[in-house]
């Protein structure tokens, strides 16, 4: 299966009018300090491969599109249990959810924690609060914050409401436009700001894993890094083992969001 994943660390809620509940622990104790990074988005094209040209990021037609039909049932939920052999020679175990979402640009919304008017009044809360308030039955933490302030962090979009302009800051981001297509990667201003086809859905997240199949994990890291976190580097953030929360696409155009457990630098 082919996907295009950005893995997003998370506080806002996707919304989807499914069946079952989806939430994960975070990596509190480690990004809780985190400062996104404030690479220009020159930079962001200069550092890529160079087969991609000045395009920064991907889109993919949704399943679709803005059809007046939703295909059902809408959400596939599936659990898993990987075992594998550790560093050391143990046996170690993931488990998490994968959840695959039928025309998301009719399904999939990215909500402000708890209310409308969440993020400017730096609302703190769970997402199954904010699910419970919206009437959604599948819902996974999405975004960063301030831990201090609570104050929201990157791109935002609801409903075709922008939220929160993070004026060019550079991190990887998922969004639905207009049309139904759906869009992974770097963003500058000016794509987010764009009328032509603007954004009903968005929201910012760290680390694209896979880019056009095949991974783009390295390129990702250079784009985001060289700024040094309270806790941390950007590099121990990425491969610190945690819980993780990816959002991609299948070739279908069916959204997937994957959850994997864990605890940060224990398991995950």
């Amino acid at each position: 299966m082919e996907l295009a994943i950005a893995a997003f660390l998370l506080i806002w809620v996707l919304h989807l009018k499914s069946s079952q509940m989806i939430t994960n622990r975070d990596l509190t104790d480690y990004f809780e300090k985190r400062q996104l990074s404030t690479h220009s988005h020159r930079y962001v094209r200069d550092c890529q491969p160079t087969k991609y040209g000045n395009v920064t990021h991907q889109t993919q037609a949704g399943q679709g599109l803005l059809s007046s039909t939703v295909t059902l049932p809408i959400t596939q939920i599936l659990n898993f249990i990987d075992e594998f052999e550790g560093q050391w020679g143990q046996t170690e175990t993931n488990s998490g959810h994968i959840a695959f979402i039928n025309n998301p640009a009719q399904t999939v919304s990215v909500l402000e924690p708890l209310r409308d008017g969440g993020c400017k009044m730096g609302a703190r809360t769970t997402a199954v609060e904010t699910a419970a308030k919206h009437n959604c039955l599948l819902a996974v933490n999405a975004g960063f914050f301030n831990p201090h302030t609570g104050e929201c962090l990157g791109n935002i979009v609801s409903y075709g409401r922008l939220v929160r302009n993070s004026h060019g800051v550079q991190n990887a981001h998922f969004g639905i436009r207009r049309d139904g297509t759906l869009v992974f990667g770097y963003l500058s201003e000016e794509d987010v700001l764009d009328e032509t086809n603007p954004f009903i859905q968005l929201v910012g997240g760290v680390g694209w894993l896979i880019r056009d199949g095949e991974v783009y994990l390295d390129e990702s890291l250079k784009a985001e890094c060289s700024d040094t976190e309270e806790t941390g580097t950007m590099e121990q953030f990425f491969n610190v083992k945690a819980a993780r929360s990816v959002v991609g696409s299948d070739k279908n155009g069916r959204l997937v969001l994957a959850n994997v457990d864990g605890r940060t630098s224990s398991e995950g």
